[in-house]
């Protein structure tokens, strides 16, 4: 039988240190606003962790999920999580699902990371850094992992040695990479904020993707070895897209324009 704990501060309450000795695969445990600290890790166990707050910015994890056993599943409702490091780790099979949740990360670490045929649900989650800068502050989709996004909001994207990624009605910003024989494929995605080669599609790997929108006036993007394919998308004059490929590429965007290498890219 599965329990719910209360955590918190007051009668029947229970601090989440506690609750995390007693909880079991399966168990509830519900968060008071405020910040929850002094744990140096939670191992997930199959439990799901709510904010009972009315935002997430409310209930303030700030403890590393980390979870990698395979067949257990971790659920997350209603929370920030901030660390100095990687706020959620989801490794060899095991699955998250996140919802209405935002991931902190640093300019040093990657703020979620899934790795190992991990499996990773998201829907209305925001990955987004304490600071500015691109450098650790995305989503890691690593070795045969899968990751579906819903009305997301994420800095940047890497994913890498055959991932996965699904993703619908969300903003990506600053960085996108997809190596190694991996795949994202989507529809109705907002691209904004990119420099020059912070979005490259490399080493066998496809993107696909309908209703693409750039906020920006010119978004870049550089394919060697891949496919790059964007059924529709805002591409005009005042939002151009324009792209370098190899010839073992290929890019399939209507009006784009082919540029030629640029020095140092």
């Amino acid at each position: 039988m599965t329990a719910t704990y209360h955590i918190g501060t007051g009668l029947f309450k229970k601090s989440l240190n506690e609750a995390l000795v007693l909880a079991t695969t399966g168990d509830q445990l519900l968060l008071d606003p405020g910040h929850y600290g002094g744990i140096e890790k939670i191992d997930g166990s199959g439990l799901t962790i709510v904010g009972t707050g009315s935002s997430p910015q409310e209930t303030i994890l700030q403890s590393e999920v980390f979870l990698k056993r395979s067949g257990t599943t971790v659920t997350l409702k209603n929370l920030t999580l901030d660390v100095d490091g990687c706020s959620l780790s989801i490794e060899h099979g095991a699955k998250v699902i996140a919802e209405n949740c935002v991931f902190m990360g640093n300019k040093e670490k990657v703020a979620v990371f899934l790795s190992d045929q991990a499996l990773g649900q998201f829907s209305q989650c925001t990955v987004k850094a304490r600071a500015q800068g691109i450098g650790g502050n995305f989503l890691l989709v690593n070795k045969k992992a899968v990751a579906d996004l819903k009305n997301c909001e994420i800095v940047g994207i890497a994913i890498k040695q055959q991932a996965q990624v699904k993703v619908s009605r969300s903003r990506v910003s600053q960085y996108l990479s997809l190596k190694d024989q991996s795949l994202m494929n989507g529809n109705a995605i907002i691209f904004d904020n990119f420099q020059y080669v912070n979005f490259k599609v490399t080493s066998g790997s496809q993107l696909k993707l309908d209703d693409v929108r750039i906020a920006q006036a010119t978004l870049r993007l550089k394919v060697e070895h891949g496919l790059c394919e964007f059924t529709s998308s805002n591409c005009s004059p005042d939002h151009r897209i324009t792209y370098t490929k190899d010839t073992q590429s290929t890019v399939t965007i209507a009006n784009a324009v082919e540029e030629h290498e640029k020095e140092g890219a």
